[in-house]
């Protein structure tokens, strides 16, 4: 009975060793497992939230499964500007925006991109009225 007991202890401790403090009820569903961690919650969900801790990272907003890798667009504000950036060299891939997601209009940034180190940048602004940004390789 005791050797119940303590292995009943010790699980309930090794399991309360992770909490997730923050939640959102989104659509859509899904899971994920990598190494000991499995994850279970929404595909697709709207939110831009992001978080590491542990070397543990949670990464939100609009996912696809994709064969190829896509640069990460880098959103960032210098002054009354929106500064877009992203990886150079990214071979094939423009600059899109659209005034909507639902339904997306998305066209061609006009705005020739600029060399800043190791990234294309494009100074979007100021801003006025809402945008919606995405790398896009025809």
């Amino acid at each position: 009975m005791k050797t119940l007991a303590l292995l009943l202890a010790l699980t309930t401790t090794a399991a309360a060793q992770y909490t997730i403090r923050w939640h959102t009820m989104d659509a859509g569903g899904g899971s994920g497992a990598a190494g000991a961690f499995e994850m279970r919650g929404t595909l697709g969900q709207p939110d831009p939230f992001s978080g590491a801790a542990g070397g543990v990272i949670c990464v939100g907003g609009y996912w696809s499964l994709l064969d190829e890798a896509v640069p990460l667009l880098r959103i960032f504000r210098v002054g009354p500007n929106v500064v877009l950036g992203w990886p150079n060299p990214s071979p094939g891939f423009a600059l899109q925006a659209s005034p909507n997601l639902v339904p997306p209009s998305w066209t061609a940034v006009a705005i020739a991109p600029v060399n800043v180190g190791s990234e294309l940048q494009v100074t979007w602004g100021p801003p006025g009225g809402r945008h919606f940004f995405r790398l896009h390789r025809p």
